[in-house]
């Protein structure tokens, strides 16, 4: 008696990847996860505002031929340390000599590297106009704490400035000087989040300075002023845009 086969299975064809256990989904979206932040990061990265490289004396330089008039009423020289000696004055009180060290002292600062400056001589109002370059952002800006410390400790007091080492002696080529400082308003500048400006007025003449920084250069502006009646800073704000549109300009120029 014959008996029939059991009937046997059909054969599947199966495509593609296992499924996935638990542990392996974990696994996996650790994974995608990582390269989701690693992506993130690197694209937040190149959007990101990076502070831009300082300024070489070159660029500085370049800055200055910019301030330059055609005409030949000034022109830009550099400013470098051995062309500065230690200043026979002193200020009374003493925490406000930072107001007047590289101004009516014309000192070097102790931490610059070097500089380009400018003066316009005139009968009504002499101006010079100068910066200081430092190794980094970090030195120009703790340079003009220094002044910007001084001028809220001495604003509105009286001060002397004198010979120093010396109280007031009968003959000396420098006349003591009395005066009050005060603050005033500075326009503001593209690109620049410190400055400071400030006005020494005496019985005779008027000694008016702005003060920013720029990445790291730190930049004067000194008004020598002896007519009569009330200072305008409205010139000096103007002089303060052609400065900053200059270094702006030559950054954005640089590869």
């Amino acid at each position: 008696m014959a008996t029939e086969a059991p009937e046997s299975e059909p054969d599947v064809l199966t495509t593609g990847f296992e499924p996935l256990g638990l542990p392996a989904k974990r696994r996996l979206l650790a994974v995608l996860l990582v390269l989701a932040l690693l992506a993130g990061g690197f694209f937040t990265w190149r959007l990101w505002p990076r502070p831009a490289p300082p300024f070489s004396l070159a660029d500085l330089r370049g800055v200055y031929a910019g301030m330059v008039r055609s005409d030949g009423t000034n022109d830009a020289s550099v400013l470098s340390r051995e062309n500065f000696a230690d200043s026979p004055a002193a200020v009374d009180p003493a925490e406000c000599e930072p107001l007047f060290e590289a101004t009516t002292f014309s000192m070097f600062p102790a931490a610059a590297l070097d500089g380009v400056g400018t003066y316009w001589p005139n009968d009504r109002v002499a101006i010079s106009l100068f910066t200081f370059r430092f190794a980094d952002a970090a030195g120009a800006q703790q340079q003009f704490q220094r002044i910007e410390t001084a001028a809220a400790a001495c604003s509105d007091r009286e001060m002397r400035i004198l010979p120093r080492g010396r109280d007031e002696p009968p003959t000396s080529r420098i006349t003591v000087q009395r005066g009050v400082l005060t603050r005033t308003v500075t326009a503001p500048l593209d690109g620049v989040k410190q400055q400071t400006g400030y006005l020494f007025t005496t019985d005779g003449a008027k000694f008016a300075v702005e003060v920013f920084v720029y990445n790291n250069l730190i930049s004067w502006q000194f008004r020598y002023d002896p007519r009569p009646g009330a200072y305008d800073p409205t010139p000096a704000g103007q002089l303060g845009y052609s400065l900053i549109t200059q270094l702006r300009s030559v950054e954005e120029s640089r590869p």
